[in-house]
């Protein structure tokens, strides 16, 4: 296929599917302007990476050879997050949008997993399920960190497998760190479908 422009790419759980597809069109990179990720630790193997190491491997070495690959660790999600009385009152206040970020941002909301909290009421919506609106809105973003390698142990039976570690400066592999919640909030209450 010909494609004469570059494409957003989207990576929400193991990356299998996009290392296959490095595999049947090594040149995939170099049609993708910029890749968001979601996932990665460097204290424990984060879900979506131990599910497949290698090819989280595989899809940040060359993924970030020639294009931008944004990251939201583990750690990150942990401490940007937002209530659901901050999500229901999002709710409250929403008005109609039509961009596909919102609409995939409320089929997240959806989930059994943020339903299941809810209902026990427990926890909060981690900025994970805000990846979409994170896309749509970079200047949410208040500090990030700009590496040129990473490293991924795909030693399975290892102790640290499924850790990533991040090396060099000022490269393609950008950690968004910490988002201004209350932009969040506000982008959320103005354009959000629901």
């Amino acid at each position: 296929a010909v494609v004469s422009t570059q494409s957003t790419g989207v990576a929400i759980g193991p990356r299998t599917n996009l290392a296959n597809a490095l595999s049947i069109c090594p040149d995939l990179p170099k049609l993708v302007k910029d890749l968001w990720i979601m996932g990665t630790s460097t204290s424990v193997a984060e879900f979506n990476t131990y599910m497949d190491a290698l090819a989280t491997k595989i899809v940040l070495e060359k993924f970030s050879r020639s294009t931008t690959v944004h990251i939201m660790p583990r750690e990150a999600r942990l401490v940007n997050t937002l209530s659901f009385s901050d999500i229901d009152e999002i709710r409250e206040k929403g008005k109609l949008g039509n961009s596909p970020y919102y609409v995939m941002f409320e089929a997240v909301l959806m989930t059994s997993r943020l339903q299941r909290l809810r209902k026990e009421g427990k926890g909060y919506a981690f900025a994970d399920q805000f990846l979409p609106l994170m896309m749509a809105h970079p200047e949410s973003k208040v500090e990030d960190i700009s590496f040129s390698r990473v490293l991924v142990n795909t030693e399975r039976g290892s102790e640290k497998f499924g850790e990533v570690r991040y090396e060099g400066e000022k490269g393609n592999i950008v950690v968004w760190m910490q988002f201004d919640m209350s932009y969040m909030k506000k982008m959320l209450e103005e354009m959000v479908v629901f």
